[in-house]
């Protein structure tokens, strides 16, 4: 090989370096958002449970102010999603 094609090959080889570096920090970031996604879904659930719950004391005990308050806090905060 002569001086040009090592210089040639050597480029190419910490390119691809480069290029593999990325490839790896964008798995690691993949990997780490779809845990991050799987965590939130069974929040979500979680969320919906209690929310439930919450609503359905409100309607069996219409006169108690602190399940009407938490029901308004919870279609505050489903509002601000939606919106």
């Amino acid at each position: 090989m002569n001086s040009e094609t090592q210089f040639h090959v050597s480029v190419m080889d910490a390119r691809l370096k480069k290029v593999k570096k990325q490839r790896d920090q964008f798995r690691e970031e993949r990997n780490s958002l779809i845990k991050d996604i799987k965590e939130l879904r069974k929040y979500k659930q979680m969320y919906q449970v209690l929310a439930e719950h919450i609503k359905f004391k409100a309607e069996a005990n219409p006169s108690e102010w602190r399940y009407i308050s938490l029901v308004h806090f919870i279609d505050d905060l489903e509002d601000d999603v939606n919106d």
